[in-house]
């Protein structure tokens, strides 16, 4: 035969053709098919898993990140962290879920407290920003006028000059602050992980935000310090842990948020005895409740999830803080730019109940 393409007679280029669409035919539609019976197969064995033993995070077995947390380096200031060391109250608000209202938690109840004339210093740690672009709405501003320096108080820098790692706010906060985040964030934590991990570390970069706190500008400027952490134990997370006496979890009563309650309990409780061994458990805030004036008989069965299995840091039978708890309303989700506190009556009154339930239980 003349006139092959490489190894290929001519005669054969229709039937290869139409062999390689077969073959690229079946393996889009397989691929999704396979996909599917992979999920559901995962969704079954994960449920169980997770059904067998609730308290236990998942792949425990991998503990890298709270070895090297753990760690004893020169210096070492990690143990000194005690209850007392400041007269601010710093609450750091947390859970492994994303998508739970840990932001927006932070900001209204930043913006209830500041209303009860309480000087409040709101800290970004979580590196997208979205807690600094709120408070930037609210006071009629950008995020770039009041500044993303947080990352500051990862550096001995933060407690030496404690004025450059954050910003005084104007009306409706006037009297409060905020250190705001942006993507630096990140790129320093990781860079302050990694150091700290293979030991090249001239300071102890877990405490820094403690001695921040512990700083006379910040002690006599702020009676609450409140910490927006995103969902990862990060530099910043443990940091904020280290330097907090309370912390708050904010979720919604569901199956996968309750989870993450578990596996937050977990892993407070795994580095807890060494790093944060007077952290107290301000209470759980339900967020997204079907209904303001009751919890749904699917609430309820989560929130006796939740109470069995957040043992460690238990603050009674109910973990719940349950009048403060949050509605699932447009008048607060629509608000992703500006604190909605500021914005709706209806809103205003749900966080200042909010926040008067988390001050008598502090």
């Amino acid at each position: 035969m003349e006139g092959h393409l490489g190894f290929l007679p001519d005669g054969f280029l229709g039937p290869f053709a139409l062999m390689l669409a077969a073959i690229f035919i079946i393996i889009n539609v397989m691929n999704p098919f396979l996909a599917f019976i992979n999920n559901v197969r995962g969704l079954f064995f994960r449920k169980h898993e997770l059904d067998d033993d609730p308290n236990s995070p998942p792949r425990a077995e991998i503990r890298v990140l709270k070895d090297v947390w753990l760690k004893d380096r020169v210096p070492n200031e990690a143990e000194d962290s005690i209850l007392g060391y400041s007269s601010t109250k710093v609450i750091t608000v947390l859970n492994m879920k994303g998508g739970v209202g840990k932001t927006t938690l932070t900001a209204n109840l930043g913006a209830a407290i500041a209303e009860m004339n309480k000087k409040v210093l709101m800290i970004d740690y979580d590196y997208q920003g979205s807690l600094s672009l709120m408070v930037a709405g609210a006071v009629r501003s950008t995020r770039r006028d009041i500044g993303a320096n947080s990352y500051l108080t990862l550096y001995e820098e933060g407690s030496e000059n404690p004025e450059q790692a954050f910003s005084t706010l104007a009306e409706p906060l006037d009297g409060s602050a905020i250190a705001g985040a942006s993507y630096q964030l990140f790129r320093d934590e990781m860079e302050q992980f990694a150091r700290w991990s293979t030991g090249q570390c001239s300071f102890d970069v877990r405490t820094q935000l403690r001695h921040f706190v512990e700083s006379e500008l910040v002690q006599s400027s702020f009676e609450y310090v409140l910490i927006d952490c995103g969902p990862r134990f990060t530099t910043s997370t443990i940091n904020a842990l280290c330097a907090s006496t309370h912390f708050l979890v904010p979720t919604i009563l569901d199956d996968a948020s309750a989870h993450a309650v578990s596996y937050l309990n977990a892993e407070l409780e795994g580095h807890g005895t060494r790093l944060f061994p007077s952290l107290k458990c301000a209470g759980i805030v339900p967020t997204m409740v079907w209904r303001d004036s009751s919890f749904t008989q699917r609430e309820h069965e989560q929130i006796d999830y939740i109470n069995t299995s957040f043992r460690s840091f238990s603050v009674g039978e109910d973990s719940l803080l349950r009048n403060a708890r949050v509605p699932r309303l447009a008048s607060i989700s629509k608000f992703a730019d500006r604190i909605a506190y500021y914005e709706n009556s209806d809103v205003r009154h749900i966080f200042d109940r909010a926040a008067k339930t988390l001050l008598e239980r502090l």
